[in-house]
């Protein structure tokens, strides 16, 4: 087992079938890898809260709830608000990416990177899904702002898989402001103003539950938040 410390993070909106479904996966590596490790989910203002509770007494996680559902960024900022150990590092209620990706940010953060992060487009990711039309298109909204406004390598913002150590989530997670979806872009944002070392790793899909996220409503308020972020955000 290793000897430092790592916060896992997870946003959930009515996620609890897929936490007990997809969780033990990751609860049994973290428990056999780890000495010292926090599960921490936050209820985005969902209707499953009793659901949550049983979870929270199998796999011993802290829980925190927001009185209503403001979205994926507000919940990360809850989290990471409580979050204490060495390495921090969030992902989605479905799990979908296998074990080794954490490993691999992990360790990225372990050679001094400040921030690592799941990138998909990445040659030895393994990502095999067709997006539908809308959200690819999204997609490559979001790639082109990212080459203009943060760095020209990283294609993929919208990963949910992202790992800071602790003074990088303060300078970033902690003082962004995008309650929804457009939290991924403005923490590399922020990251990039204040000068962080990002590392991009490949990614394996192991999982993806089926997605109820309206694309074309969050896309619009998406990129609605990205364009305030670009707009606002000093230097």
């Amino acid at each position: 087992m290793d000897n430092y410390s790592l916060s896992i993070i997870i946003p959930s909106y009515n996620g609890a079938a897929s936490l007990a479904k997809n969780l033990p996966y990751l609860y049994n590596y973290l428990a056999t890898r780890f000495q010292l490790f926090e599960l921490i989910i936050v209820n985005d203002g969902g209707n499953d809260s009793a659901a949550l509770s049983k979870i929270k007494k199998l796999y011993n996680c802290a829980i925190y709830d927001l009185e209503r559902n403001y979205g994926k960024g507000a919940a990360l900022r809850k989290g990471f608000s409580y979050a204490q150990y060495d390495y921090q590092v969030f992902t989605d209620a479905d799990i979908p990416f296998t074990n080794e990706c954490i490993e691999r940010i992990i360790n990225s953060l372990r050679s001094g990177k400040d921030i690592a992060i799941g990138d998909r487009s990445l040659n030895n990711s393994f990502y095999n899904e067709k997006l539908p039309v809308l959200r690819k298109l999204g997609s490559n909204i979001i790639s082109m702002l990212s080459y203009c406004f943060i760095e020209k390598e990283i294609k993929d913002t919208q990963c949910g898989l992202k790992g800071f150590s602790k003074e990088a989530a303060t300078q970033t997670m902690l003082q962004s402001t995008s309650n929804g979806f457009a939290i991924d872009f403005e923490i590399l944002y922020l990251a990039k103003k204040k000068n962080l070392e990002i590392e991009r790793v490949p990614v394996i899909k192991r999982n993806q539950d089926k997605s109820t996220v309206r694309i074309l409503n969050n896309g619009i308020k998406m990129l609605a938040e990205i364009f305030k972020v670009i707009l606002t955000t000093k230097n």
